[in-house]
């Protein structure tokens, strides 16, 4: 499907996702620097910086690179979500098939492009956060497994540490998604499940100190703006969550369905947990899925809605993964926990299992298999007549360095076959330190690419034109104008 570029190229290569490729072209080029690098609000150090670094040295080319990341996050989810579901209790055979199957339907909502599920294809879109949620949630699970020996607890205790320390830094969704929610569920353990109180008060003050050290390091990164708590934007960003609930609903209502009615059982789990009389040691691991998954999904909302950061379509839907992926990866453990019987039967009735299983398998050769046969022939690179024409006009002009929009400059700069550097800049004329290295920006530069449809485009070639005249020459390339001026002969405004 993807070499077949039956799915939409333009998810890989634009200017948000190209992010990691930028900064490992600049560490190959030995122009990197922490404190060179503007980040946004979110680093993806962990772990999609690994993940994407990896993917770099096995591709080679960011076209192959894209390719195998995306490889390496799903292949991720699937061992997580086997391991969660073998931790819940479930034997080997039956958490590989009820692994397989769900994992299949998730396969197929990404091959259809159904977003958020799509996102699983993306390093950079908080998905490297939600493959922290299933580790930090199986390290969880380990640890307060009553059978798991007490001498792998410090390893377990560790690791979850680091995780917790790096995912932070990485970030910050995580502490609403995982760290706020289990911080809530170690009280509850301790008192509900009588836990032992110096193990869970040992738990809960490493999980707090790795959080503040990963908020710390966080914030010793230069970064584009930080987000807050506050009032201004709470009305609209209200109606966008609305918004996200209703289209998905609209759009796909057996999914939304699905979802509602696995958070309704889990709600029904963490209700039953909290009523019940006495410590119930057979139901921990559902009771500590049932705290992360509504509990998460309340603390996230939350400060969502009262955030200084204003959301604008159902494109913010990024911001809640967990709350999409987990009810359908971890269903089978909810249904084991529902229905205790029912495993047990399908466990006498092998031929049901197995007809189930060739089911999924049917619907992922009929909507993910056999579109990918049909798509025609597979490709080596991803080259657009866009990036074609400006190869071509760079070639003519014997020119290397250009400006554009932030959406047109990382875009065409890794499109190109040229080894263009084009960096992005504001309408009028300075430099835009959104992700970005303030290296890129010295010296000067002699073209301009602009979108014909970019309203901000028209301000940025009014401004070229006042600073810097007509251009000496221009070339239509599809949708994007090229405009020269001659070597260095565009000059950048300083940063206010």
């Amino acid at each position: 499907m993807y070499f077949s570029h039956h799915l939409n190229m333009n998810i890989f290569y634009n200017s948000d996702e190209l992010f990691l490729p930028s900064l490992f072209r600049d560490m190959s080029h030995g122009a990197f620097s922490f404190s060179s690098w503007n980040f946004s609000a979110a680093t993806f150090i962990f772990p999609d910086w690994p993940f994407f670094m990896i993917s770099s040295a096995v591709g080679g080319s960011v076209y192959r690179a894209f390719s195998i990341n995306f490889s390496l996050q799903i292949l991720s989810v699937w061992l997580l979500t086997y391991l969660i579901i073998r931790r819940s209790g479930q034997p080997r055979i039956p958490a590989l098939l009820s692994t397989s199957l769900t994992f299949l339907i998730m396969i197929v909502w990404v091959q259809n492009d159904i977003y958020p599920f799509s996102i699983a294809l993306l390093s950079v879109s908080h998905f490297g956060s939600f493959l922290s949620w299933m580790l930090a949630t199986l390290f969880l699970l380990i640890f307060l497994d009553v059978n798991h020996s007490r001498k792998k607890d410090y390893y377990i205790i560790f690791w979850l540490c680091v995780l917790i320390m790096l995912t932070t830094l990485a970030d910050k969704l995580f502490v609403l998604h995982w760290v706020v929610p289990s911080l809530v569920a170690m009280p509850i353990l301790w008192k509900k499940f009588q836990f032992e109180g110096k193990r869970i008060g040992l738990l809960f003050m490493l999980i707090s100190l790795s959080t503040i050290v990963g908020f710390v390091a966080y914030w010793m990164l230069p970064h584009a703006f930080g987000v807050g708590v506050a009032l201004a934007y709470f009305g609209e960003n209200c109606r966008v969550l609305w918004m996200i609930f209703y289209k998905f609903l609209e759009q796909h209502t057996v999914i939304t369905s699905i979802i509602l009615l696995s958070d309704i059982g889990w709600s029904w789990i963490l209700v039953k947990g909290l009523l019940k009389k006495g410590p119930d040691e057979d139901n921990i691991s559902a009771f500590l899925l049932s705290v992360m998954m509504v509990g998460g999904l309340t603390e996230s909302l939350f400060p969502l809605a009262f955030s200084t950061y204003r959301l604008v379509d159902e494109a913010e839907s990024r911001y809640l993964l967990p709350f999409f992926f987990a009810p359908i990866l971890l269903a089978p453990v909810l249904l084991d926990k529902l229905y205790p019987n029912l495993r047990s039967w399908l466990t006498d009735k092998k031929w049901i299992s197995g007809v189930i299983l060739a089911a999924g398998c049917g619907i992922l050769v009929k909507n993910a298999i056999m579109p990918a046969f049909k798509a025609g022939p597979l490709y080596t690179d991803y080259y657009p007549e866009s990036a074609r024409c400006l190869d071509k006009a760079s070639y003519a002009w014997n020119t290397r360095r250009g400006i554009a929009l932030y959406w047109q400059a990382r875009k065409m700069t890794f499109l190109s076959k040229d080894d263009l550097n084009i960096v992005q800049v504001t309408p009028d004329l300075r430099p835009y330190l959104w992700i970005a290295n303030k290296r890129w920006f010295e010296g000067d530069f002699d073209f301009a690419v602009i979108g014909n449809a970019d309203p901000e485009g028209v301000a940025l070639v009014q401004n070229l034109e006042k600073r810097m005249g007509l251009p000496v020459a221009t070339r239509i390339c599809k949708n994007l104008t090229i405009y020269y001026y001659g070597k260095d002969r565009i000059h950048l405004q300083k940063t206010n």
